[in-house]
Protein backbone atom coordinates (compact mmCIF):
# COMPACT_ATOMS: atom_id res chain seq x y z
CA UNK A 1 0.00 0.00 0.00
CA UNK A 2 1.59 3.09 -1.10
CA UNK A 3 2.71 5.75 2.05
CA UNK A 4 0.44 8.00 0.45
CA UNK A 5 -2.72 6.43 2.42
CA UNK A 6 -1.31 7.12 5.70
CA UNK A 7 -3.24 10.22 7.35
CA UNK A 8 -0.82 13.49 7.11
CA UNK A 9 1.12 12.47 4.17
CA UNK A 10 0.06 14.57 1.02
CA UNK A 11 1.47 14.55 -2.56
CA UNK A 12 4.49 16.84 -0.88
CA UNK A 13 5.36 14.91 2.09
CA UNK A 14 5.20 11.39 -0.28
CA UNK A 15 7.81 12.84 -2.71
CA UNK A 16 10.11 13.40 0.44
CA UNK A 17 9.78 10.03 1.45
CA UNK A 18 10.22 8.86 -1.88
CA UNK A 19 14.03 10.27 -1.67
CA UNK A 20 14.39 8.38 1.60
CA UNK A 21 13.68 4.53 -1.00
CA UNK A 22 10.21 4.59 0.97
CA UNK A 23 7.03 3.92 -1.71
CA UNK A 24 5.10 2.04 0.26
CA UNK A 25 3.98 1.60 3.93
CA UNK A 26 6.07 -1.88 3.90
CA UNK A 27 9.21 0.17 3.19
CA UNK A 28 8.53 2.52 5.90
CA UNK A 29 8.48 -0.34 8.60
CA UNK A 30 11.65 -1.36 7.07
CA UNK A 31 13.39 1.70 7.47
CA UNK A 32 14.68 0.74 10.46
CA UNK A 33 16.92 3.39 12.98
CA UNK A 34 20.16 4.23 12.71
CA UNK A 35 20.17 5.45 16.24
CA UNK A 36 18.49 5.59 19.45
CA UNK A 37 18.58 8.31 22.30
CA UNK A 38 17.67 6.82 25.86
CA UNK A 39 15.69 9.62 27.67
CA UNK A 40 14.30 7.39 29.94
CA UNK A 41 16.28 8.11 33.16
CA UNK A 42 15.52 11.32 34.72
CA UNK A 43 17.58 13.24 36.67
CA UNK A 44 17.67 16.15 39.68
CA UNK A 45 20.11 18.99 38.83
CA UNK A 46 22.14 18.17 41.27
CA UNK A 47 22.66 15.04 40.31
CA UNK A 48 24.60 16.64 37.26
CA UNK A 49 28.54 16.53 37.31
CA UNK A 50 29.67 16.82 33.99
CA UNK A 51 28.07 18.33 30.50
CA UNK A 52 26.20 15.96 28.62
CA UNK A 53 22.28 15.14 27.64
CA UNK A 54 20.72 14.35 30.24
CA UNK A 55 16.60 14.09 30.47
CA UNK A 56 14.48 16.38 33.49
CA UNK A 57 11.04 17.42 35.01
CA UNK A 58 11.63 20.73 35.60
CA UNK A 59 9.06 23.74 36.47
CA UNK A 60 9.01 26.81 34.53
CA UNK A 61 9.17 29.82 37.39
CA UNK A 62 10.31 32.79 35.46
CA UNK A 63 11.16 34.28 31.43
CA UNK A 64 13.23 36.84 30.22
CA UNK A 65 13.92 37.74 26.24
CA UNK A 66 16.94 39.71 24.63
CA UNK A 67 19.06 38.85 21.65
CA UNK A 68 22.71 38.14 21.11
CA UNK A 69 25.40 40.49 19.93
CA UNK A 70 25.22 39.07 16.77
CA UNK A 71 21.51 39.73 15.89
CA UNK A 72 19.76 36.23 17.28
CA UNK A 73 16.71 36.02 19.27
CA UNK A 74 17.50 34.36 22.64
CA UNK A 75 15.04 33.66 25.63
CA UNK A 76 16.09 32.61 28.79
CA UNK A 77 13.54 30.63 31.14
CA UNK A 78 14.18 30.13 34.96
CA UNK A 79 13.12 26.38 36.06
CA UNK A 80 13.42 24.12 38.99
CA UNK A 81 13.45 20.32 40.07
CA UNK A 82 12.01 18.51 42.55
CA UNK A 83 14.14 19.44 45.03
CA UNK A 84 13.72 23.07 44.25
CA UNK A 85 17.37 22.96 42.22
CA UNK A 86 16.89 26.04 39.76
CA UNK A 87 18.69 26.03 36.28
CA UNK A 88 18.46 28.08 33.44
CA UNK A 89 16.95 26.73 29.77
CA UNK A 90 18.27 28.93 26.99
CA UNK A 91 16.44 28.80 23.04
CA UNK A 92 17.95 30.55 20.64
CA UNK A 93 15.57 32.12 17.64
CA UNK A 94 12.20 30.54 19.02
CA UNK A 95 9.93 33.69 19.25
CA UNK A 96 7.12 30.93 20.00
CA UNK A 97 8.83 29.16 22.86
CA UNK A 98 6.74 31.47 24.98
CA UNK A 99 3.85 30.07 24.44
CA UNK A 100 4.69 26.72 24.09
CA UNK A 101 6.30 26.99 27.89
CA UNK A 102 4.06 28.31 30.16
CA UNK A 103 5.41 29.94 33.97
CA UNK A 104 4.31 27.96 36.79
CA UNK A 105 3.91 24.65 34.84
CA UNK A 106 5.81 21.42 35.07
CA UNK A 107 7.60 19.71 31.71
CA UNK A 108 9.90 16.69 30.68
CA UNK A 109 12.90 17.68 28.98
CA UNK A 110 15.80 16.41 27.09
CA UNK A 111 19.06 18.54 25.92
CA UNK A 112 21.95 19.42 26.37
CA UNK A 113 23.57 20.97 30.02
CA UNK A 114 26.60 23.50 30.38
CA UNK A 115 27.53 24.54 33.12
CA UNK A 116 28.23 28.13 33.85
CA UNK A 117 30.20 28.17 37.02
CA UNK A 118 28.24 26.37 39.05
CA UNK A 119 25.37 27.25 37.30
CA UNK A 120 23.58 24.64 35.07
CA UNK A 121 22.11 25.99 31.75
CA UNK A 122 19.93 23.83 29.14
CA UNK A 123 20.60 24.21 25.70
CA UNK A 124 17.86 24.46 23.06
CA UNK A 125 16.75 20.99 24.71
CA UNK A 126 13.67 18.84 23.10
CA UNK A 127 10.21 19.25 25.57
CA UNK A 128 7.67 16.47 25.75
CA UNK A 129 4.71 16.23 23.29
CA UNK A 130 2.60 13.50 21.78
CA UNK A 131 5.23 12.05 19.79
CA UNK A 132 8.56 12.70 20.84
CA UNK A 133 8.35 10.39 23.23
CA UNK A 134 10.52 12.39 26.01
CA UNK A 135 10.87 8.96 28.88
CA UNK A 136 11.43 6.78 26.66
CA UNK A 137 13.89 5.36 24.03
CA UNK A 138 13.47 7.91 21.33
CA UNK A 139 14.81 5.98 17.41
CA UNK A 140 16.71 8.05 15.67
CA UNK A 141 16.34 7.84 11.40
CA UNK A 142 18.50 8.91 8.49
CA UNK A 143 16.77 11.87 7.01
CA UNK A 144 16.77 14.26 3.24
CA UNK A 145 16.03 17.77 3.68
CA UNK A 146 12.33 18.90 4.39
CA UNK A 147 11.54 15.30 6.33
CA UNK A 148 12.28 15.55 10.66
CA UNK A 149 12.76 12.46 12.79
CA UNK A 150 9.55 13.62 14.06
CA UNK A 151 7.73 13.04 10.61
CA UNK A 152 8.97 9.91 10.28
CA UNK A 153 8.02 9.07 13.76
CA UNK A 154 4.63 10.17 13.46
CA UNK A 155 4.11 8.27 10.62
CA UNK A 156 5.07 4.99 11.64
CA UNK A 157 3.00 5.71 15.00
CA UNK A 158 -0.18 6.19 12.68
CA UNK A 159 0.43 2.68 11.27
CA UNK A 160 0.85 0.99 14.18
CA UNK A 161 -2.17 2.89 15.24
CA UNK A 162 -4.35 1.49 12.15
CA UNK A 163 -2.29 -2.18 12.83
CA UNK A 164 -3.02 -3.88 16.01
CA UNK A 165 -1.60 -6.84 14.72
CA UNK A 166 1.24 -7.60 12.08
CA UNK A 167 1.35 -11.11 10.63
CA UNK A 168 3.91 -13.56 11.26
CA UNK A 169 6.13 -13.82 7.97
CA UNK A 170 7.92 -16.92 8.98
CA UNK A 171 7.31 -20.46 10.02
CA UNK A 172 6.66 -20.54 13.29
CA UNK A 173 8.53 -23.65 14.04
CA UNK A 174 11.65 -22.01 12.95
CA UNK A 175 10.39 -19.20 15.06
CA UNK A 176 10.60 -21.14 18.37
CA UNK A 177 13.92 -22.95 17.73
CA UNK A 178 15.67 -20.28 17.37
CA UNK A 179 13.81 -18.93 19.95
CA UNK A 180 13.22 -16.07 18.22
CA UNK A 181 10.65 -13.03 19.10
CA UNK A 182 7.25 -12.48 17.10
CA UNK A 183 7.23 -10.00 13.64
CA UNK A 184 4.79 -7.74 15.39
CA UNK A 185 7.20 -7.31 18.71
CA UNK A 186 10.26 -6.99 16.62
CA UNK A 187 8.22 -4.26 14.37
CA UNK A 188 7.17 -2.50 17.10
CA UNK A 189 10.06 -2.70 19.09
CA UNK A 190 12.72 -1.51 16.32
CA UNK A 191 11.01 1.71 16.04
CA UNK A 192 9.93 2.21 19.31
CA UNK A 193 11.67 -0.01 22.05
CA UNK A 194 11.05 -0.76 25.42
CA UNK A 195 13.83 -0.80 26.72
CA UNK A 196 17.59 -1.88 25.77
CA UNK A 197 16.95 -5.92 25.50
CA UNK A 198 14.05 -5.46 23.00
CA UNK A 199 16.56 -3.44 20.74
CA UNK A 200 18.69 -6.47 20.87
CA UNK A 201 15.95 -9.08 20.52
CA UNK A 202 14.14 -6.90 17.64
CA UNK A 203 17.07 -6.68 15.70
CA UNK A 204 17.74 -10.61 16.12
CA UNK A 205 15.00 -11.59 14.78
CA UNK A 206 14.87 -8.98 12.22
CA UNK A 207 18.52 -9.76 10.99
CA UNK A 208 17.58 -13.21 10.97
CA UNK A 209 14.94 -13.22 8.98
CA UNK A 210 17.15 -10.83 5.95
CA UNK A 211 19.30 -14.02 5.85
CA UNK A 212 17.05 -16.68 6.02
CA UNK A 213 15.12 -15.13 3.07
CA UNK A 214 18.73 -14.06 1.32
CA UNK A 215 19.45 -17.71 1.61
CA UNK A 216 16.04 -19.45 0.29
CA UNK A 217 16.89 -16.33 -2.81
CA UNK A 218 19.84 -18.27 -2.74
CA UNK A 219 18.67 -21.41 -3.42
CA UNK A 220 16.40 -20.17 -6.02
CA UNK A 221 18.80 -18.70 -7.91
CA UNK A 222 20.73 -22.08 -7.98
CA UNK A 223 17.51 -23.88 -8.99
CA UNK A 224 17.12 -21.25 -12.19
CA UNK A 225 17.36 -22.95 -15.90
CA UNK A 226 20.78 -22.97 -17.21
CA UNK A 227 20.23 -19.86 -19.60
CA UNK A 228 22.21 -17.68 -20.12
CA UNK A 229 22.94 -14.46 -22.64
CA UNK A 230 26.04 -14.97 -24.23
CA UNK A 231 27.17 -11.71 -24.88
CA UNK A 232 29.55 -10.86 -28.22
CA UNK A 233 32.42 -8.69 -27.56
CA UNK A 234 31.78 -6.30 -30.37
CA UNK A 235 34.50 -4.01 -32.42
CA UNK A 236 32.73 -0.88 -32.04
CA UNK A 237 32.95 -1.66 -28.49
CA UNK A 238 37.10 -1.04 -28.86
CA UNK A 239 36.07 1.50 -30.97
CA UNK A 240 34.00 3.55 -27.78
CA UNK A 241 36.94 3.17 -25.42
CA UNK A 242 39.12 4.58 -27.97
CA UNK A 243 37.18 7.32 -28.79
CA UNK A 244 36.79 8.58 -24.90
CA UNK A 245 38.94 11.79 -24.54
CA UNK A 246 41.03 10.01 -22.22
CA UNK A 247 43.20 7.29 -21.83
CA UNK A 248 41.92 4.61 -19.40
CA UNK A 249 44.72 3.48 -16.71
CA UNK A 250 45.77 -0.58 -16.83
CA UNK A 251 43.58 -1.10 -13.86
CA UNK A 252 40.22 0.01 -15.49
CA UNK A 253 41.56 -1.82 -19.16
CA UNK A 254 42.16 -5.39 -16.80
CA UNK A 255 38.36 -4.75 -15.35
CA UNK A 256 36.74 -4.29 -18.44
CA UNK A 257 38.52 -6.92 -19.72
CA UNK A 258 37.06 -8.93 -16.87
CA UNK A 259 33.98 -8.21 -17.13
CA UNK A 260 33.26 -8.20 -21.13
CA UNK A 261 35.01 -12.01 -21.00
CA UNK A 262 32.63 -12.90 -18.28
CA UNK A 263 29.58 -11.27 -20.72
CA UNK A 264 30.67 -13.67 -23.17
CA UNK A 265 31.21 -16.71 -21.45
CA UNK A 266 28.29 -19.60 -21.15
CA UNK A 267 27.00 -18.25 -17.60
CA UNK A 268 25.00 -16.18 -16.18
CA UNK A 269 27.24 -12.72 -14.72
CA UNK A 270 27.09 -12.01 -11.22
CA UNK A 271 30.34 -9.67 -10.78
CA UNK A 272 31.29 -7.05 -8.41
CA UNK A 273 33.14 -3.81 -9.22
CA UNK A 274 34.75 -2.36 -6.38
CA UNK A 275 37.16 0.58 -6.38
CA UNK A 276 37.82 4.02 -3.92
CA UNK A 277 35.75 7.04 -5.14
CA UNK A 278 37.44 8.73 -8.29
CA UNK A 279 38.53 5.53 -9.61
CA UNK A 280 36.28 5.42 -12.29
CA UNK A 281 34.14 2.57 -11.78
CA UNK A 282 31.33 4.90 -13.73
CA UNK A 283 33.20 4.57 -16.96
CA UNK A 284 33.83 0.74 -16.76
CA UNK A 285 29.98 0.50 -16.09
CA UNK A 286 29.71 2.37 -19.18
CA UNK A 287 31.05 0.45 -21.44
CA UNK A 288 29.65 -2.42 -20.56
CA UNK A 289 26.31 -0.66 -20.74
CA UNK A 290 27.23 -0.25 -24.29
CA UNK A 291 28.41 -3.74 -25.12
CA UNK A 292 25.42 -5.04 -23.58
CA UNK A 293 23.08 -2.31 -26.07
CA UNK A 294 24.93 -3.45 -29.31
CA UNK A 295 24.14 -6.81 -28.98
CA UNK A 296 20.61 -6.18 -29.48
CA UNK A 297 19.81 -5.62 -25.39
CA UNK A 298 17.92 -3.58 -23.23
CA UNK A 299 20.14 -2.55 -20.34
CA UNK A 300 19.35 -0.88 -16.68
CA UNK A 301 21.62 1.41 -14.27
CA UNK A 302 20.27 1.24 -10.76
CA UNK A 303 21.61 4.21 -8.38
CA UNK A 304 20.24 4.61 -4.80
CA UNK A 305 19.80 8.07 -5.15
CA UNK A 306 18.29 10.64 -7.27
CA UNK A 307 21.02 13.32 -7.96
CA UNK A 308 23.32 10.34 -8.08
CA UNK A 309 21.36 8.39 -11.31
CA UNK A 310 20.75 11.87 -12.87
CA UNK A 311 24.31 12.59 -12.70
CA UNK A 312 24.44 8.75 -14.20
CA UNK A 313 21.82 9.89 -16.74
CA UNK A 314 23.74 13.02 -17.99
CA UNK A 315 27.19 11.26 -18.59
CA UNK A 316 25.66 8.05 -20.33
CA UNK A 317 23.26 10.09 -22.74
CA UNK A 318 26.17 12.67 -23.37
CA UNK A 319 28.83 9.64 -24.52
CA UNK A 320 25.93 7.47 -26.19
CA UNK A 321 24.39 10.61 -28.09
CA UNK A 322 26.85 9.92 -31.44
CA UNK A 323 25.97 6.20 -31.37
CA UNK A 324 22.26 6.39 -31.31
CA UNK A 325 21.73 4.71 -28.66
CA UNK A 326 18.33 5.69 -26.31
CA UNK A 327 18.78 6.24 -22.79
CA UNK A 328 16.43 7.38 -20.69
CA UNK A 329 16.15 8.40 -17.14
CA UNK A 330 13.38 6.94 -14.78
CA UNK A 331 12.93 8.49 -11.19
CA UNK A 332 9.77 8.08 -8.73
CA UNK A 333 9.02 11.39 -8.84
CA UNK A 334 8.41 12.40 -12.24
CA UNK A 335 4.65 13.77 -13.21
CA UNK A 336 2.87 10.51 -14.13
CA UNK A 337 2.08 11.28 -18.15
CA UNK A 338 6.15 11.75 -18.34
CA UNK A 339 6.25 8.54 -16.36
CA UNK A 340 3.52 6.54 -18.71
CA UNK A 341 5.14 7.81 -21.92
CA UNK A 342 8.48 6.53 -20.82
CA UNK A 343 6.96 2.96 -19.66
CA UNK A 344 5.39 2.30 -22.88
CA UNK A 345 8.93 3.22 -24.72
CA UNK A 346 10.66 0.83 -22.31
CA UNK A 347 7.83 -1.48 -23.01
CA UNK A 348 8.34 -0.93 -26.54
CA UNK A 349 11.68 -1.66 -26.93
CA UNK A 350 12.08 2.08 -28.02
CA UNK A 351 14.43 3.04 -24.82
CA UNK A 352 18.07 0.84 -24.92
CA UNK A 353 19.75 2.28 -21.65
CA UNK A 354 17.37 2.94 -18.53
CA UNK A 355 18.86 4.84 -15.51
CA UNK A 356 16.96 5.45 -12.58
CA UNK A 357 16.56 4.53 -8.66
CA UNK A 358 14.24 2.18 -7.19
CA UNK A 359 11.53 2.40 -9.40
CA UNK A 360 12.76 0.38 -11.93
CA UNK A 361 11.57 -2.71 -10.30
CA UNK A 362 8.55 -1.90 -9.65
CA UNK A 363 5.67 -4.22 -10.83
CA UNK A 364 4.37 -1.98 -12.89
CA UNK A 365 7.62 -1.55 -15.45
CA UNK A 366 7.51 -3.87 -18.30
CA UNK A 367 11.10 -4.40 -19.97
CA UNK A 368 10.77 -5.68 -23.67
CA UNK A 369 14.25 -7.65 -24.12
CA UNK A 370 16.37 -6.62 -20.33
CA UNK A 371 19.44 -7.94 -20.74
CA UNK A 372 21.73 -6.53 -18.60
CA UNK A 373 21.86 -5.00 -14.63
CA UNK A 374 24.27 -2.36 -12.95
CA UNK A 375 23.37 -1.94 -9.38
CA UNK A 376 25.56 1.17 -8.09
CA UNK A 377 26.36 1.43 -4.28
CA UNK A 378 25.07 -1.86 -4.15
CA UNK A 379 24.89 -2.01 -0.42
CA UNK A 380 22.07 0.62 -0.46
CA UNK A 381 20.20 -2.02 -2.02
CA UNK A 382 18.18 -4.75 -0.23
CA UNK A 383 18.62 -8.55 -1.35
CA UNK A 384 15.15 -8.29 -2.08
CA UNK A 385 15.26 -5.03 -4.14
CA UNK A 386 17.81 -6.63 -6.41
CA UNK A 387 15.87 -9.66 -6.88
CA UNK A 388 12.84 -8.16 -8.04
CA UNK A 389 14.81 -5.90 -11.12
CA UNK A 390 17.25 -9.47 -11.66
CA UNK A 391 13.38 -11.44 -11.96
CA UNK A 392 12.36 -8.58 -14.92
CA UNK A 393 14.14 -10.78 -17.44
CA UNK A 394 15.14 -14.50 -17.27
CA UNK A 395 18.56 -14.27 -17.01
CA UNK A 396 20.10 -11.27 -17.10
CA UNK A 397 24.31 -10.79 -16.57
CA UNK A 398 24.23 -8.30 -13.20
CA UNK A 399 27.26 -5.92 -12.02
CA UNK A 400 27.20 -4.47 -9.18
CA UNK A 401 29.70 -1.80 -8.03
CA UNK A 402 30.70 -0.27 -4.44
CA UNK A 403 33.04 1.94 -2.89
CA UNK A 404 32.72 0.31 0.50
CA UNK A 405 32.39 -3.34 1.01
CA UNK A 406 30.50 -4.25 3.54
CA UNK A 407 30.17 -7.55 5.83
CA UNK A 408 26.69 -8.27 3.08
CA UNK A 409 29.37 -8.15 0.22
CA UNK A 410 32.10 -10.50 2.21
CA UNK A 411 28.81 -13.07 2.59
CA UNK A 412 27.80 -12.63 -1.07
CA UNK A 413 31.47 -13.91 -1.96
CA UNK A 414 31.73 -16.55 -0.02
CA UNK A 415 28.25 -17.56 -0.63
CA UNK A 416 27.03 -16.89 -3.66
CA UNK A 417 28.62 -17.05 -7.53
CA UNK A 418 29.82 -13.04 -6.98
CA UNK A 419 33.15 -12.68 -8.89
CA UNK A 420 35.27 -9.51 -8.10
CA UNK A 421 37.39 -7.09 -9.72
CA UNK A 422 39.26 -4.88 -8.09
CA UNK A 423 40.48 -1.42 -9.54
CA UNK A 424 43.30 -0.30 -7.93
CA UNK A 425 44.55 2.58 -9.10
CA UNK A 426 43.25 5.99 -9.53
CA UNK A 427 43.36 8.33 -12.84
CA UNK A 428 46.78 10.54 -13.98
CA UNK A 429 46.37 13.93 -12.66
CA UNK A 430 44.21 13.19 -9.35
CA UNK A 431 46.26 14.14 -5.89
CA UNK A 432 46.64 12.41 -3.28
CA UNK A 433 44.17 12.35 -0.39
CA UNK A 434 45.46 12.83 3.06
CA UNK A 435 42.82 11.97 5.95
CA UNK A 436 43.32 12.96 9.10
CA UNK A 437 41.67 12.56 12.80
CA UNK A 438 41.82 14.67 15.80
CA UNK A 439 40.58 15.69 18.73
CA UNK A 440 39.18 19.39 19.69
CA UNK A 441 42.96 20.59 20.89
CA UNK A 442 43.73 20.62 17.14
CA UNK A 443 41.05 23.66 16.82
CA UNK A 444 43.70 26.54 16.43
CA UNK A 445 45.81 24.52 13.82
CA UNK A 446 42.78 24.01 11.72
CA UNK A 447 41.13 27.33 12.11
CA UNK A 448 44.96 28.40 10.79
CA UNK A 449 44.78 26.10 8.35
CA UNK A 450 41.68 27.17 6.42
CA UNK A 451 42.55 30.83 6.45
CA UNK A 452 46.07 29.86 5.02
CA UNK A 453 44.35 28.09 1.92
CA UNK A 454 41.84 30.55 1.48
CA UNK A 455 44.49 33.28 1.36
CA UNK A 456 45.84 31.05 -1.06
CA UNK A 457 42.57 30.92 -3.26
CA UNK A 458 41.65 27.71 -2.14
CA UNK A 459 38.09 26.74 -1.07
CA UNK A 460 36.83 24.96 2.01
CA UNK A 461 33.96 23.14 3.22
CA UNK A 462 33.06 21.91 6.40
CA UNK A 463 30.07 19.18 7.19
CA UNK A 464 27.95 18.70 9.93
CA UNK A 465 25.85 15.76 10.96
CA UNK A 466 22.81 18.16 11.61
CA UNK A 467 20.93 21.20 10.25
CA UNK A 468 19.18 22.45 13.19
CA UNK A 469 20.62 23.07 16.57
CA UNK A 470 17.63 21.92 19.15
CA UNK A 471 17.49 18.35 18.15
CA UNK A 472 17.75 15.77 21.28
CA UNK A 473 21.11 14.68 20.24
CA UNK A 474 24.46 15.79 21.12
CA UNK A 475 25.71 16.55 17.84
CA UNK A 476 26.82 19.97 16.33
CA UNK A 477 24.69 22.10 13.50
CA UNK A 478 25.26 23.73 10.17
CA UNK A 479 23.24 26.06 12.31
CA UNK A 480 25.17 26.63 15.51
CA UNK A 481 28.78 26.01 13.26
CA UNK A 482 28.45 28.32 10.63
CA UNK A 483 27.26 31.10 13.35
CA UNK A 484 30.64 30.19 15.60
CA UNK A 485 32.77 30.36 12.88
CA UNK A 486 31.24 33.57 11.21
CA UNK A 487 31.58 35.46 14.65
CA UNK A 488 34.65 34.45 16.14
CA UNK A 489 37.23 33.29 13.28
CA UNK A 490 36.17 34.53 9.92
CA UNK A 491 34.37 37.36 9.84
CA UNK A 492 36.57 38.94 6.60
CA UNK A 493 35.51 36.09 4.67
CA UNK A 494 32.26 34.56 2.75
Amino acid sequence: MNVRKIRGIGEKKEKLFNKLGIYTINDLLSYYPNNYINTTSFKNLDEIVCEGNYSFILKIISHKSGYTSSGRKIIKFKAIDEKLNECTIVFFNNRFITYTLRENSTYKFFGKVKFDGRSVILINPSIQNTHNLIGSIIPQYKLTKGITNLDIIKSIKEVFRTNTFFEEINIRSIIETEKLVSYDFAIRNIHFPKDEYSIFQSKRRLLFDEMFYFNLMLKKFNKISKEYIKFEIVSETDNFINNLDFKLTNSQQNAIKEILKDMNSEKQMNRLLQGDVGCGKTIIAIISLFNAVRNGYQAVFMAPTEILARQHFEVTKNLFERYDIKVELLLGNMKENQKRNILNRIKSGEVDVVIGTHVLFQDKIEYKNLGYIITDEQQRFGVKQRFLLSNKSKCPDTLVMTATPIPRTKALTLYWDLDITTIRELPSGRGKIHTYCVDESYNERIINFVKKNIDQGRQVYIVCPLIDENDSIELKSVHSVYNFLKEKYFMDYN
